[in-house]
């Protein structure tokens, strides 16, 4: 049996996130860069219609760089399970070379170094569930006292 030690916030920042961002702000962006300016003056000023197209794009690469690396892990006895929430792919234990933890503001977020490249590369990211991946590291410490570093 298999226990989720990612967060649910996950599924959120990736999947509804940048939909959202795209299909809102996006659409609002293809407005005012398509505007005539003759309702509004600030719309017709290119200064303003280009500096609202590039923090669309900046903040779309920044969504493309850091939060669509996060992945939903699950821990099992002998492998753990990477997914982006359209593939997964299983590793064994042995594969991994270190976890660290890096402490946000309000989430701590995890990775798993690998010994070797992976499907989605050398590090997989996720933002922990601090009970169930507690829980999973408490009850399996033979696999893990190794391997977290802080």
């Amino acid at each position: 049996m298999s226990t989720r030690v990612s967060s649910n916030l996950t599924l959120v920042l990736k999947i509804f996130l940048p939909t959202l961002w795209i299909a809102f702000f996006g659409l609002l962006t293809l407005a005012i860069f398509f505007s005539s300016g003759e309702e509004n003056l600030l719309f017709g000023d290119w200064t303003f219609k280009l500096g609202i197209l590039g923090f669309f794009l900046v903040f779309l690469l920044f969504i493309y760089k850091t939060i669509m690396r996060l992945l939903r892990i699950e821990f099992a006895e002998n492998a753990f399970s990477a997914s982006n929430y359209f593939e997964t792919h299983q590793y064994k234990y042995e594969d991994i070379e270190e976890i660290r933890e890096y402490n946000l503001l309000f989430k701590t977020l995890v990775q798993i170094k690998m010994k070797g490249l992976t499907k989605y590369g050398r590090s997989l990211y996720f933002l922990k569930s601090k009970a169930w991946f507690n829980g999973f590291v408490e009850s399996h410490p033979q696999i893990f006292d190794s391997l977290i570093k802080k």
